[in-house]
């Protein structure tokens, strides 16, 4: 585990802790999540670096997806930046 800059992180280097390392993650994940939830009246998602790859938009971005999505039509429509989370842009 490692604090920089008041950011907590932490890296795991040895395959034998995935599963451990995996369920702390999601801890902090499900903590920022509740947090935010009781203190917005809304679920905000959580901070895009904690995901782990596998989890949709939805999850990740929370409330701020549609918004997002507009970003990206009005942006990037032809998605040239597609790595990573895939966001649908919305051209309603």
């Amino acid at each position: 585990i490692h604090i920089d800059g008041g950011i907590l992180w932490h890296r795991n280097m040895s395959p034998e802790f995935d599963t451990v390392t995996r369920t702390w993650a999601k801890s902090i994940v499900d903590y920022i999540r509740s947090a935010n939830t009781q203190h917005s009246g809304q679920d905000l998602g959580y901070l895009f670096t904690m995901s782990q790859g596998d989890e949709p938009p939805e999850t990740i971005f929370g409330a701020n997806l549609p918004k997002l999505k507009k970003l990206r039509a009005k942006y990037d429509p032809g998605k040239f930046w597609a790595k990573g989370v895939e966001i649908d842009p919305d051209f309603a």
